[in-house]
């Protein structure tokens, strides 16, 4: 018998009874093994149990991130139970409330419904013009820090979500990063109105959302 192309001089030597495994908070099974001399490793699970439970991990936080339905099934302690919900949106004009009068005429520019909407393609859309033969480079996945990388996650599910990204398969990527800005540098006027994603309220031109791709550890997108 070998394990990681090592001999195990005596083998399998004794079987457990059934006891409980547990992994992580949630993961509960009943479950047997074998007793090998093997004191580099205190338990081993096999090909066959990593493909009926099917654990996703994140290396880079260290921690199980997703597990199988089958797991989700029969080795959660609660079982999720279904429910239904109902989502209750505020009017939009109640926005208004929290707006400075003089600026009730321009509400839809702080609706935060409509900052997660994409406008229609127009004329003005942005033009991205490359020149003659000439093409982006891709680039490789930059590394972030642990809050960075949280940040990302959160960043890419509301854009995704919003539909101002999606997918992308273009041969160019930038990547993707942050820049911290330290206190706006010597700014002592900050105005307190905040354009809803602003960046977001222009359309890139149809035909050109491929040279706006960028790379990142969970996926290549591009916006639209």
């Amino acid at each position: 018998m070998a394990i990681n192309d090592t001999l195990i001089d005596q083998g399998i030597t004794h079987q457990t009874k059934t006891i409980k495994l547990q992994v992580g908070l949630l993961h509960q099974e009943s479950i047997t093994l074998y007793i090998v001399n093997s004191p580099k490793y205190e338990v081993i699970l096999e090909f066959p149990w990593l493909s009926i439970h099917d654990p996703a991990i994140s290396w880079y936080r260290g921690e199980l991130t997703h597990w199988s339905q089958f797991c989700i099934q029969n080795c959660f302690p609660v079982k999720p139970q279904p429910c239904l919900t109902t989502s209750i949106e505020s009017p939009e004009n109640q926005v208004k409330i929290t707006i400075p009068t003089h600026y009730h005429d321009l509400s839809e520019v702080f609706s935060k419904t409509k900052a997660t909407q994409l406008p229609p393609h127009r004329p003005w859309d942005c033009t991205i013009n490359l020149l003659p033969n000439a093409m982006p480079p891709k680039s490789k996945v930059c590394p972030l820090s642990r809050t960075e990388d949280q940040a990302m996650e959160e960043y890419i599910k509301e854009a995704l979500d919003s539909g101002f990204i999606h997918p992308s398969t273009s041969p160019a990527a930038a990547g993707f990063f942050f820049v911290a800005l330290e206190q706006l540098r010597e700014a002592t006027i900050y105005t307190k109105l905040d354009l809803r994603s602003a960046y977001n309220l222009i359309r890139i031109k149809e035909g050109d959302e491929w040279k706006t791709a960028f790379l990142t550890t969970r996926g290549h997108y591009e916006y639209q």
